[in-house]
């Protein structure tokens, strides 16, 4: 998907193996899937936690053959972007997500099991809480690194950079 390679929607049974057990995954309905994401955005009661919730369902519906932790990362950073009012995703989920992958996995398996959100949303915010501050060590060693560096970064000054 991020090269530019097409990736096909699923149209088979998926069936995902690891160490924490085996899952099978219905043939997506992707139609049903965009509906509810549409529509929680805009009137359920989940609307509130919408970038938890668009990462769940999309691994839960598992749409593509390949990709959808990917595609599932990079719709719950647009929606949070979009939430904060930044035009730009900025933060570093990818290895925020591989730090707390354990509280995600077991959340997003209370959601499909039970509907039930509160491990989830625990784990997805030590997720976001994580690539922020993430985010502010790379900024803050960019602006530390170079001359370059403490030219991008004025708010440093000449006296706080060791």
């Amino acid at each position: 998907m991020a090269c530019g390679v097409r990736t096909p929607i699923r149209t088979t049974m998926g069936r995902g193996t690891s160490e924490h057990g085996n899952l099978e995954f219905a043939v997506p309905d992707i139609s049903g899937w965009l509906g509810r994401l549409r529509s929680t955005v805009v009137e359920s009661s989940l609307s509130g936690i919408f970038p938890i919730y668009a990462f769940a369902i999309t691994i839960l519906v598992h749409p593509l053959a390949d990709g959808n932790g990917r595609l599932a990362r990079g719709l719950m950073h647009a929606a949070f972007c979009r939430r904060i009012g930044s035009g730009l995703p900025l933060l570093p989920l990818a290895p925020a997500f591989y730090l707390h992958s354990a509280g995600v996995r077991d959340g997003v398996r209370k959601v499909a099991q039970y509907e039930e959100w509160d491990e989830l949303i625990g784990a997805a915010t030590q997720v976001l809480e994580t690539a922020v501050r993430l985010r502010m060590s790379l900024d803050d060693a960019i602006c530390r690194s170079s001359e370059r560096g403490r030219a991008l970064c004025p708010q440093l000054s000449s006296e706080s950079i060791t």
